[in-house]
C-alpha cells in the first residue's frame, strides 16, 4: 500500500499538468475558427469518432539531455491534445516504440518521458494509441525533434 501512496503525488502532478495545458489552449484551429458544416450522415459521424487527431502537443523541440516541462522530482513531461475526449479509454502516448503511460483528462493525455529517450539528437514519432496493448484506435503521428 505504501508504494501506491508514493505514486499518488506523481499522478496528481500529471493530471494537473493535463488540466493546465488544456486550459492554456486558446481554442483556435488551423481553419481560423471556421466551423465545418454539419453532416446528416450517421456513418460520417461514427467515422469521425473512430479517428483520433492530435491537434496540439508540447514540446515540439527538445534540447538533447536537457529536462523540459519539468515536474516535481525533476522529471520531464509532454502532453497531447486530441480532437475529442478519450476519457474512460485505456490510452498511452507512444514515443517511437516506447509506450509511455499517463493520465487522461478529457481530450488531453500527458506522460513522464524517461531521460534516455531525449539523451541524443534525432527526430521521433509521437502517437496516441488506445487499448491495453496499444492495438486499438491510433492518432495521427506527430514529430518531436531532439536537437
Amino acid at each position: 500500500m505504501k508504494s501506491s501512496r508514493q505514486g499518488m503525488p506523481r499522478l496528481f502532478l500529471l493530471l494537473g499538468l493535463a488540466v493546465v495545458m488544456a486550459a492554456c489552449s486558446n481554442g483556435n484551429d488551423s481553419t481560423g475558427g471556421a466551423v465545418a458544416p454539419a453532416t446528416s450522415s450517421a456513418s460520417a459521424s461514427q467515422s469521425a469518432q473512430d479517428e483520433l487527431k492530435v491537434i496540439a502537443y508540447a514540446p515540439e523541440k527538445i534540447k538533447a539531455g536537457q529536462a523540459f516541462n519539468v515536474q516535481a522530482p525533476g522529471e520531464s513531461a509532454l502532453w497531447m491534445k486530441l480532437d475529442h475526449s478519450i476519457t474512460g479509454s485505456p490510452a498511452a502516448i507512444w514515443w517511437d516504440d516506447h509506450r509511455l503511460d499517463g493520465p487522461v483528462n478529457g481530450d488531453v493525455i500527458s506522460t513522464i518521458v524517461p531521460a534516455s529517450l531525449y539523451a541524443a539528437a534525432g527526430t521521433h514519432s509521437l502517437q496516441v494509441r488506445l487499448g491495453k496493448d496499444g492495438q486499438g484506435r491510433k492518432s495521427n503521428v506527430v514529430k518531436v525533434t531532439v536537437e
